[in-house]
C-alpha cells in the first residue's frame, strides 16, 4: 500500500513539475532559451544517475549546443545569461559524473588505487593552476570560480573516463562512437565550405556574442559548422580523420572501434573533407604531424631527436621572424591565388602575428619577467609586448620562472608517459597507445 502511495505522489508530482516548465517555457520571451534553462538541471541529475551514458551525451553537447546557441536568433531577443545556461550544460554534466564517481568511492563500487590518485591529483593542480591564474588577473572571485569551473570541466576526464570505461575495447568503443556523433558536424562543414554560411548564421555572426565576427571581414567567413570556430571545426576535425584508421593501423576485429575498415575509410575521408573546407592550415600540419608521431613515438631516441630538432627549428624561426616580416608581403604577393578559397589557403601574410611573438622572444626584454606582464601593459598585433603562440602567452602571463618549471615538468612527464606506453609489448594496445598519445601531443602543440 505505502509503495503504490508513493508512486501516486511521485507520478503527480511530476505531472505537475512538467507542467510547470512547460508553461514557464511558454511564457518565456524566447522559448529556445526558456527550454536551456533546465538543460543545467537534468545535465547534473543525468550525470549522477546514469554517468556511462551521461559520457555520450556530454560528447553530443560538445559537438552541437554551440548549434542551439547559434539558434537563439530565431527565439528573439537573447543575452548573456541564456548562453551561460546553454554552454553551461557540458560542464554540469561533468558535475553529475564527480557525484557519481565520488558516490560509487564511498560505496565501495570503486577502489582507490595509485594511478587514480595521480588523476585525481593532476586534475587538483590543473584546477588550481587555473584558479591562481584568474586570481593575478585581477578578475575578481567570479573571475576564479569560472576558470575553476572551465578548467575542472574536462580535465575531470582524467579520472572519470578510465573509471566507467576501464580497458582499451570500451575506450575505444567510446571515441568510436564520438567519432560518429561528430560526423554531422564534419558534413554541415563541408555544406558550409561549398555553399557559404546562411543568412541566419551571418546574424548570429553580427550578434556580438561569438569571436566569429571577425570573419565577416574576410574574402568569405570560414565554415564552423555546429562548432564555435573555424579552428575548432579543423582540429577535430584532424583528430577523428586518424582515430577513424584506427582498425587500418591494428587488426579491425581487436581495435574495439564499432565499425570495420570500410567505413572507418569513409568516415575518415568525410572528416578530411571537414578539414579541408575550414581552411585552417594549422589543422592541417596536425594531420601531417600526427601521422608522423607514430612513427617517431615507438622510441625515446626518435623521441629525443625530434625534440631537439623541433626546438632548433623554433630558435632559427624566432632568430629570423624579423627578416621574415620584412619580405612577407613581397613573398605573399607572388603567390597566385584564384577565388576565396585559394586566397584563404594560400595566403602566408596572417602568419605576421605569430612572427611578431617569436621576434619578440629573441629581440624584447620586457617579455621576459619573472611572474607575468601585467594584462594592462600588452600590446596588440606589432607591439613589442605581445605573442600569439602558447610558449609566449604563457610567458607573458606567467612569467619565465613557471613557463620553465612547466616546461621540465611537462617534458619530464611527456618521457615518462612514453616509456609507460612503450613497456607495454607489442600488439594492439601499444599501437593504440602510440597513436592517442601523437593525437594529445600534436593538439597541445597545436594550440
Amino acid at each position: 500500500m505505502n509503495r503504490q502511495f508513493t508512486a501516486i505522489v511521485v507520478t503527480i508530482l511530476g505531472l505537475l513539475g512538467a507542467i510547470w516548465i512547460s508553461l514557464s517555457i511558454a511564457t518565456n520571451a524566447n522559448p529556445l532559451s526558456g527550454t536551456a534553462r533546465y538543460f543545467i538541471i537534468l545535465g547534473v541529475i543525468f550525470g549522477v544517475l546514469a554517468p556511462r551514458a551521461a559520457m555520450y551525451l556530454l560528447i553530443f553537447c560538445c559537438g552541437y549546443l554551440d548549434l542551439y546557441k547559434r539558434l537563439l536568433v530565431f527565439g528573439g531577443g537573447f543575452g548573456g545569461m541564456d548562453l551561460i545556461f546553454i554552454l553551461g550544460t557540458a560542464p554540469m554534466i561533468v558535475v553529475g559524473m564527480v557525484i557519481a564517481y565520488i558516490f560509487s568511492i564511498v560505496t565501495g563500487r570503486t577502489s582507490i588505487n595509485r594511478l587514480q590518485i595521480l588523476l585525481v591529483s593532476i586534475f587538483v593542480m590543473i584546477v588550481g593552476v587555473f584558479m591562481a591564474y584568474a586570481f593575478k588577473e585581477g578578475l575578481g572571485m567570479v573571475g576564479v570560480l569560472q576558470a575553476a569551473a572551465n578548467s575542472a570541466s574536462y580535465s575531470a576526464l582524467l579520472f572519470l573516463v578510465p573509471t566507467f570505461f576501464p580497458g582499451r575495447r570500451q575506450f575505444l568503443r567510446l571515441i568510436g562512437i564520438a567519432s560518429i556523433i561528430f560526423l554531422p558536424v564534419a558534413i554541415y562543414g563541408i555544406y558550409q565550405g561549398i555553399f557559404g554560411l546562411a543568412n541566419w548564421e551571418e546574424r548570429y555572426l553580427t550578434s556580438g556574442y561569438t569571436m566569429m565576427i571577425k570573419e565577416l571581414h574576410d574574402v568569405r567567413p570560414r565554415p564552423f559548422s555546429t562548432l564555435n570556430s573555424s579552428h575548432s571545426l579543423a582540429v577535430t576535425s584532424a583528430m577523428f580523420t586518424v582515430i577513424c584508421l584506427i582498425p587500418w593501423f591494428v587488426r579491425a576485429r581487436d581495435s574495439g572501434i564499432p565499425y570495420g575498415r570500410g567505413k572507418g575509410l569513409v568516415f575518415s575521408l568525410v572528416y578530411l573533407g571537414g578539414l579541408i573546407a575550414a581552411v585552417n592550415r594549422s589543422s592541417w600540419v596536425l594531420l601531417l604531424s600526427i601521422l608522423f608521431l607514430r612513427r617517431v613515438f615507438v622510441s625515446v631516441l626518435r623521441t629525443v631527436i625530434f625534440v631537439g630538432v623541433s626546438v632548433t627549428l623554433f630558435l632559427f624561426i624566432c632568430f629570423k621572424a624579423t627578416y621574415m616580416l620584412e619580405h612577407i608581403s613581397e613573398w605573399d604577393s607572388k603567390i597566385e591565388k584564384r577565388g576565396a578559397f585559394q586566397t584563404q589557403a594560400l595566403r602566408i601574410q596572417t602568419f605576421s602575428d605569430r612572427l611578431y611573438g617569436f621576434r619578440n622572444l629573441v629581440t624584447s626584454s620586457r617579455m621576459w619577467t619573472p611572474f607575468g606582464v601585467a594584462r594592462e601593459d600588452r600590446t596588440e598585433t606589432g607591439g613589442a609586448v605581445m605573442s600569439h603562440d602558447l610558449i609566449g602567452s604563457t610567458l607573458l602571463a606567467v612569467g619565465y620562472v613557471p613557463l620553465i618549471f612547466g616546461l621540465v615538468f611537462g617534458f619530464i612527464g611527456v618521457l615518462w608517459l612514453q616509456a609507460k606506453i612503450l613497456s607495454v609489448p607489442d600488439g594492439t594496445d601499444r599501437e593504440v597507445s602510440i597513436l592517442l598519445f601523437g593525437i594529445v601531443m600534436c593538439i597541445l602543440g597545436n594550440s
